[in-house]
């Protein structure tokens, strides 16, 4: 697939308008799975996300007179969408809720129904119609304006034809079709067949060549199913290039996190390479090049349109 068929494919992650953006106009949400850590922030869904995934032809104003208008349609689009699921760790969003209405369109599920679980995954699978498209997006940011506002994200994100079924496509994603089975079932029965769903997509559609997808799931592994699953440090290995020599290991994320002494030693073994190959890299919009499916600057654009917006509203949680 070359650059120009991979342009007419990809829909915007720089949240810029979708009614402007040529080609993709043509493309109509049929449903979506997202994921986060922390509850859902409905004003990002609302006021930023669905609008452009949706082709809403309104601004939102600020007051009533427009904001209702803007409301409606977006209302009217919702309808069209055949699902629209957010799994996450909290369910519902505490306090307050400016748009209770987006609850009747959307389904919060939180997992943990059969067991102790946190769902920290930030993946995203968009289903288009027209023409038929997988779209994947896996990132750093959760579904909270805090986060698109206050904190510099970074995503890998990929869009696809949907073609026929082969199981020589399933497998060409690797673990990714089997954690999004291991998330439906921590979701338990009521939740679980609507997310187990979207495992249909990759089926019909070829991964990128050359990338290779990491998961772990809650648990203790055999090596027999690790062999079959390779979760976590076990996948990690098997990714690593057989080639000779001792590789690098490059860190990238605006936090690393609090790691033991003993998941670092872990993780290095895994890398087959020692502390001293290992570089720890913080993101700068101003310095770091993005290639291929990398993307930056989400939080950048969705900072200045903020700022020229006049509609008031109450702090978001962080």
């Amino acid at each position: 697939m070359n650059d120009a068929q991979w342009k007419r494919l990809l829909t915007p992650f720089s949240w810029e308008a979708a009614r402007e953006a040529g080609d993709h106009a043509r493309l109509r949400l049929k449903r979506a799975l997202l994921t986060s850590f922390d509850a859902i922030d409905a004003r990002l869904l609302v006021e930023h996300l669905l609008p452009h995934w949706l082709r809403v032809t309104r601004d939102i104003g600020d007051d009533e007179a427009t904001r209702n208008p803007f409301l409606v349609e977006l209302s009217e689009q919702l309808k069209t969408v055949e699902s629209l699921v957010v799994v996450s760790s909290a369910g519902f969003p505490e306090g307050h809720c400016l748009y209770p209405w987006l609850w009747r369109f959307l389904r919060p599920v939180m997992v943990g129904a059969e067991r102790k679980a946190v769902q920290h995954a930030k993946l995203w699978l968009l289903e288009w119609n027209e023409p038929p498209t997988l779209e994947v997006c896996i990132s750093s940011a959760n579904l909270t304006m805090s986060a698109f506002q206050d904190q510099i994200q970074a995503a890998w994100r990929c869009a696809v034809p949907l073609e026929n079924v082969s199981q020589r496509r399933r497998q060409s994603w690797g673990i990714l079709p089997a954690f999004v089975e291991e998330l439906a079932n921590a979701c338990g029965p009521s939740s679980g067949d609507i997310i187990r769903s979207f495992t249909e997509l990759f089926d019909h559609a070829m991964c990128p060549e050359g990338i290779q997808f990491l998961a772990s799931v809650p648990g203790t592994h055999s090596s027999g199913t690790l062999r079959q699953r390779p979760w976590g440090l076990a996948g990690l290995r098997k990714a690593m290039p057989r080639n000779s020599g001792i590789p690098k290991a490059y860190a990238t994320a605006p936090v690393i996190g609090s790691w033991s002494r003993n998941d670092l030693i872990a993780w290095l073994e895994a890398c087959r390479c020692g502390a001293e190959q290992l570089t720890v890299g913080w993101i700068s919009n101003d310095v770091i090049q993005y290639r291929g499916h990398w993307t930056l600057g989400t939080v950048l654009a969705l900072r200045e349109e903020n700022q020229n917006s006049r509609v008031n509203s109450p702090s978001a949680p962080s």
